[in-house]
């Protein structure tokens, strides 16, 4: 009996082992299976450096480059994943911060928008100023480029010192290939949303607290934020009123020395859901610690997502008359 016992136990185990022997990779790991045509390299993270200028930035002013707008294209379908931005002198150092206004990598309005103004209006880009001076998108989305579709740079400077200043700005943007990928990406859109309406307005010395209500004028899912401000800012909250909550706060970090050094940025794959019928706020607060008035913008990029992965068309009527289109920037003076 002892033996017969003994060679079922081999046979047992002798099966067991031929059993784990042609057994597929993984299996019982409770992972889902993965063909083997499905398993390739993930794409490769390609990155354009592009240097625009040196420009003469006259003293005590707010300035675009020449032109307004510069065309940037990609040679193949692409997704954008980050985009960064810094100022720099004609050596290519770094320059302060506080040169750097602010940057826009988008596309350009269509006439369905027009008449919308700025605020709320889509795009597809990203957006950087000295204080946030790029961020990347969350993992699984992308901003979609087509083949030599013709992206407008905008760039803008802020010269607050008495004298000209001649600087750069490069600009970095990582992108993948749309031919390389492994796993469809899902878009984001763009927005901007401002607590003033033409954006540059001057803050007294002292605390400068400013809101402003608006509405989405369509569905989606935010993923992305970042702020813009300038260098006496402390802080930009967005506020749902229909729910009463904060949707996000954004609070400056500074130096030893009290200086404005950087914002932080708000990214969430799985994101926030607006929707067209609520309300929402923009807060924003300015701390000035001089005794002159003070150059001021504040308002928020979003980036965002739709149900069906298509560009966003208005659900809501425009403001009534309309809204005078006032994108172009030109030079601005200001004092401080």
């Amino acid at each position: 009996m002892k033996l017969l016992l003994r060679e079922a136990v081999r046979v047992a185990l002798i099966a067991f082992g031929a059993a784990l022997l042609i057994a597929p990779a993984g299996s019982g790991s409770g992972e889902p299976q993965q063909k083997d045509e499905q398993r390739k390299d993930p794409p490769r993270v390609r990155k354009s450096v592009k240097v625009f200028g040196p420009y003469d930035l006259e003293a005590g002013g707010l300035m675009q480059v020449p032109g307004g707008r510069v065309p940037m294209t990609f040679p193949d379908r692409s997704w954008v994943l980050s985009y960064s931005t810094e100022v720099v002198d004609p050596e290519g150092r770094p320059l302060q911060n506080d040169l750097h206004c602010h940057t826009i990598l988008w596309t350009w309005f269509t006439e369905e928008w027009r008449n919308r103004g700025f605020d709320g209006v889509p795009f597809r880009g990203l957006l950087s100023d000295g204080y946030t001076t790029g961020f990347r998108v969350p993992e699984g989305f992308g901003i979609f480029c087509d083949k030599d579709e013709p992206l407008s740079l905008l760039l803008a400077f802020n010269n607050r010192t008495p004298g000209v200043v001649r600087a750069s700005y490069r600009v970095t943007v990582e992108y993948v290939l749309d031919s390389e990928l492994t796993h469809p990406l899902t878009p984001l859109y763009g927005t901007l949303e401002s607590v003033v309406t033409p954006h540059l307005y001057m803050v007294k010395p002292g605390t400068d607290v400013r809101e402003r209500k608006f509405s989405f004028p369509y569905d989606g899912t935010i993923h992305a934020m970042a702020v813009h401000i300038h260098p006496y800012g402390k802080s930009i909250e967005m506020i749902n009123d229909s729910r009463g909550e904060t949707v996000w706060k954004a609070v400056g970090k500074k130096n030893g020395s009290g200086v404005l050094e950087n914002m932080p940025f708000y990214v969430d794959a799985k994101g926030y859901s607006f929707r067209a019928d609520e309300t929402y706020r923009l807060r924003v607060t300015y701390e000035n610690p001089t005794d002159k008035e003070q150059d001021a913008m504040a308002g928020v990029i979003v980036l965002f997502s739709t149900k069906d992965g298509k560009m966003p068309r208005p659900t809501t009527p425009p403001p009534a008359g309309g809204v005078e289109d006032s994108q172009e920037l030109h030079i601005h003076h200001h004092g401080g």
